[in-house]
């Protein structure tokens, strides 16, 4: 069930760390705010007043509970995380999410699989050295700077093609036990990529925009 309804762009704020200018920088592009349970701490930090928070609330602080009570959505249920309790009950033409990548592996790749089991919700992940998108069963154009790095990271054994990069994919079989396609290198101003099956392409922060309109133009 869809609660938050929005025609602009969703900054969606989890409870890993966020740099200094990330919550300023995705908000430049996404104005509408929504936190996983402990995010809220960092909207309470910033004096920020989200639309909702969503989660099963046992990481968000007492003082934000209080601070936001009209604004809590508590979902007992343990079957799925905190951000995949977001990301169902949101929709938008952009779902921008920090604080869901770092300090916690297994949080990283939990938010990672959300993307992966909703393909079709626009999600662009800001970390804080990498912006980052999942791609299943499609083919991406990306029109990127030369000689900055991009990785095609397979979340499932898949079958990828590229052109435009250094070291160039032909119906490579991408796995986790198998080949992957990390610390490429983009040599055309723009890359193509076809993926049968879900991996992760990893662009630097600073090329945000980029990810954001391959996402975009799915």
């Amino acid at each position: 069930m869809v609660i938050v309804d929005s025609s602009e762009p969703v900054t969606l704020v989890g409870g890993a760390d966020i740099g200094l200018d990330d919550l300023n920088i995705a908000l430049s592009i996404a104005p509408r705010l929504v936190a996983a349970d402990g995010g809220a701490d960092h909207l309470l930090a910033a004096e920020l007043v989200p639309d909702a928070i969503f989660g099963d609330l046992d990481s968000i602080s007492e003082a934000a509970k209080t601070a936001f009570a009209p604004h809590l959505h508590r979902i007992e249920e343990q079957d799925s995380t905190d951000f995949a309790k977001v990301v169902r009950h949101v929709d938008a033409p952009l779902l921008l999410a920090v604080g869901f990548l770092g300090r916690r592996l297994d949080h990283t790749i939990a938010a990672l699989h959300v993307a992966a089991t909703h393909p079709n919700k626009p999600i662009v992940f800001l970390g804080s050295d990498d912006a980052v998108f999942v791609l299943k069963d499609k083919e991406v154009k990306i029109d990127t700077t030369i000689g900055i790095g991009i990785s095609v990271l397979p979340l499932m054994p898949s079958v990828v093609s590229t052109t435009g990069l250094k070291w160039n994919l032909q119906s490579a079989r991408l796995s986790m036990s198998g080949l992957i396609s990390s610390s490429n290198e983009v040599a055309g101003s723009t890359v193509k990529i076809a993926a049968e099956g879900t991996v992760a392409i990893t662009l630097p922060k600073d090329h945000l925009q980029t990810a954001i309109d391959a996402v975009l133009a799915r």
